[in-house]
């Protein structure tokens, strides 16, 4: 189901613009996602990285 947005502008020139800023807006959308995405698999790594040195022994400090 779609919804149509109520009071749109009957004019190409400002529906054009308006449809700019909509495309603008998805992709600084999809370029932060990206980004966020990439950040979540640096913490995973670093997460698997941290319990696999616990778990040999390496990051036990004084023992």
């Amino acid at each position: 189901m779609v919804h149509a947005m109520s009071e749109l502008p009957p004019d190409s020139p400002r529906l054009r613009a308006i449809l700019a800023h909509l495309d603008k807006q998805l992709a600084e959308n999809e370029t932060a996602g990206m980004y966020l995405r990439l950040q979540r698999r640096a913490v995973l790594a670093a997460l698997e990285h941290g319990e696999d040195c616990l778990h040999s022994g390496i990051g036990r400090r004084g023992r």
